[in-house]
């Protein structure tokens, strides 16, 4: 299984880490250790957003593990770098209208797990116990 993530918004927000995002950023790098994926639009440089990402971290497990983190290079639409060929996750705190219906024509709604960390700020923590039984 792959998982895409959104680092602002979801792990990153408002300028700080997100409550419980060590904790589900850990699951995530536990449940799919080599194939998680954080979006990095094309031309944008992939070191920037992890070095923003680690200025947040405070365990050193967890900086260890970033490493693993593997860009996912898209362009006009950030279904542009998913591969619908393997079961995924994705992590986001909006898509657009048109990613909508590649979801919907690759029958992967489901695998859409829209973040609002403004309206639920504990959502990691539901995310990660849902890690953990999936």
């Amino acid at each position: 299984m792959n998982i895409y993530l959104d680092l602002e918004n979801v792990l990153i927000n408002k300028y700080q880490l997100s409550d419980f995002g060590e904790v589900f950023l850990q699951q995530i790098l536990t449940t799919c250790p080599y194939s998680t994926y954080y979006f990095v639009q094309k031309n944008q440089d992939t070191d920037v957003s992890i070095q923003q990402l680690v200025k947040y971290v405070t365990k050193r497990r967890t900086l260890e593990q970033i490493t693993r983190l593997n860009p996912a290079i898209w362009s006009e639409a950030k279904t542009d770098a998913i591969d619908f060929h393997e079961p995924f996750l994705w992590y986001d705190s909006d898509i657009f209208s048109e990613e909508i219906e590649i979801l919907t024509h690759y029958h992967a709604s489901a695998c859409y797990r829209q973040i609002n960390l403004t309206k639920d700020p504990t959502q990691l923590m539901d995310e990660t116990v849902y890690l953990r039984n999936f």
